[in-house]
């Protein structure tokens, strides 16, 4: 997760404080176990609540990763904190958090290539008939692709320029477009899976979730259709929502995706810090079933 509230809900008033204490935070899930109290939470040990680390005091959000042998490596975003303690934005590179398993110990971070403000991690497709992982960017609701050999993690990515995989950043080609600035990619029976959220930055912008399918990690993909209108209304308003993610790992008896998405509150239609308390509703992960065959793979 990003911004995350540890150990804040207060039980009495059945509230967390209005502003998170943790830039991330990891939950580990023992899979198929859907008890939550088998459900772990993996604290800071550095005088923080968040589970990444930056030494230069900047804060980062962790995006999707994978697992290779006994490493986890989660791609990082650093974000800049100012002098005053408040955040600009600005990013200050990327890099791999090494995490060893089974242990989810950090053993290091390595700093990753210049990436042009592409926002790669947006899924990882890891096929093990494949010497090659893949992971689709955005930027400016532009899509794009690079591959990392297998072989060497750590070394440099190539890039789709259209026509072939090269080492420039600077030739890389748009495979696609986004409705909004949430997206993943993922691979599901042969076909790649494009997931995508309609413009969402406060209550009642976007409601609905889109998919669309290519034969092609480098596409094209076919047009987006909507898979799921958004039902999380408070006071017959919609909230701030993102973050549609596949999880390919869970397909259920019934042929059907597990899909995360995330809302965030419902200002300015709905007040979210009220006497310095904050509604945790306003603040979760959702899930929905999606049947394959409404995704169009079979």
């Amino acid at each position: 997760f990003g911004d995350s509230y540890i150990d804040q809900y207060d039980e009495a008033t059945k509230s967390v404080p209005c502003l998170f204490n943790a830039n991330n935070s990891v939950l580990v899930q023992p899979k198929g176990n859907w008890d939550w109290h088998n459900t772990l939470t993996q604290p800071g040990n550095r005088g923080t609540k968040s589970f990444f680390y930056d030494d230069a005091k900047n804060f980062i959000w962790p995006m999707t990763g994978f697992q290779q042998g006994d490493t986890v490596y989660i791609y990082c975003i650093n974000l800049r904190k100012t002098g005053s303690g408040q955040y600009d934005m600005k990013n200050m590179g990327n890099t791999w958090a090494k995490i060893y398993m089974p242990t989810m110990k950090i053993v290091g971070y390595s700093k990753l290539q210049n990436m042009n403000e592409i926002g790669f991690a947006q899924g990882f497709i890891n096929d093990p008939a494949d010497k090659y992982l893949y992971t689709h960017g955005l930027k400016d609701s532009k899509i794009y692709v690079a591959r990392i050999p297998k072989s060497n993690v750590n070394g440099p990515w190539q890039f789709w320029d259209g026509s072939n995989w090269q080492a420039d950043i600077n030739k890389i080609a748009v495979i696609a477009n986004a409705p909004g600035f949430s997206v993943h990619f993922s691979k599901i029976k042969g076909k790649y899976l494009f997931l995508s959220s309609e413009f969402s930055m406060a209550c009642d912008n976007g409601k609905d979730i889109y998919a669309a399918t290519s034969n092609n990690v480098t596409g094209p993909f076919t047009a987006r259709k909507v898979i799921y209108t958004v039902d999380d209304k408070v006071n017959g308003h919609l909230p701030f929502f993102y973050g549609a993610l596949a999880h390919p790992e869970y397909i259920n008896d019934k042929n059907e995706l597990l899909i995360n998405y995330s809302i965030n509150g419902y200002a300015p239609c709905v007040p979210g810090c009220v006497e310095g308390k904050y509604n945790p509703d306003f603040y979760r992960p959702r899930a929905i079933r999606v049947p394959l065959s409404l995704l169009d793979i079979r």
